[in-house]
């Protein structure tokens, strides 16, 4: 949970706070909440105002299953402190959520959090980043653009090829294959082939049909298609799709 609190509502957070904490009024304050429920008293006469952000532990993990390993340990961040940067990009969201009445605002609600946790995530890289020194692309630096990457040839309707991705990045093979296996915990090939099989999932539960799925992700035909996807599913395109159709 992020929030921005009041002095008053301070008083309500004591089951929740791990540590002393200075709050003053109109300040951020973020922590990881045990499982469970909280209780805190209002007073009579108080000003309790505060604008907050919770999140369950799943979406992270959803997060990190569609892109593995660019949002590693982002909720036990919240048990933390955020520095200056992180801080404004915390504050914007939540003063700029609005009222919640009108007609699209839960979904520029949900955008702006989406645009704030990847933003987050993307400030923490650069911490870790400059923690290993300026001159490496260190903790998820050269795995993010190779993801990235990744996701621009699919989207051209390429298979991701190895060491086409090594040449767009200016690395070696190699060292492209050790930097993204330490940093995701799987290798290049793994992780291209898994986001090739969940874009065809997305294309066939859309209605589209074997032979455009397969030309559109770079399958030479669609019986090759078929042969990777029930490979990796454990079931034909057709049997998957007409269980996932809407």
């Amino acid at each position: 949970c992020v929030c921005m609190v009041s002095e008053d509502s301070k008083a309500t957070m004591p089951r929740m706070i791990d540590r002393p904490r200075a709050l003053l009024d109109g300040s951020l304050y973020s922590f990881v909440q045990p499982a469970g429920s909280f209780s805190g008293t209002l007073h009579r006469g108080g000003l309790y105002s505060s604008r907050c952000i919770c999140f369950l532990p799943q979406y992270f993990e959803e997060l990190d299953r569609r892109w593995p390993g660019a949002f590693s340990g982002m909720f036990e961040r919240f048990g933390g402190t955020w520095d200056e940067e992180q801080s404004h990009i915390i504050m914007s969201a939540l003063l700029g959520t609005g009222p919640q009445y009108r007609p699209g605002s839960a979904l520029l609600i949900q955008a702006r959090i989406e645009q704030m946790v990847a933003a987050l995530a993307a400030s923490c890289a650069g911490d870790d980043a400059a923690r290993c020194g300026a001159s490496t692309r260190e903790r998820s630096g050269l795995a993010l653009e190779a993801q990235a990457a990744i996701e621009r040839m699919l989207d051209e309707g390429r298979a991701p090829n190895l060491d086409e991705l090594a040449s767009m990045l200016f690395v070696s093979r190699s060292h492209l294959c050790s930097t993204f296996s330490r940093e995701t915990g799987q290798s290049v090939g793994r992780y291209a082939k898994a986001r090739r099989i969940e874009r065809a999932k997305t294309l066939l539960a859309s209605g589209n049909s074997i032979a455009y799925v397969a030309a559109r992700l770079g399958w030479p035909r669609p019986s090759a298609f078929s042969q990777a996807f029930k490979q990796a599913t454990g079931t034909s395109p057709t049997e998957w799709r007409y269980a996932h159709e809407g």
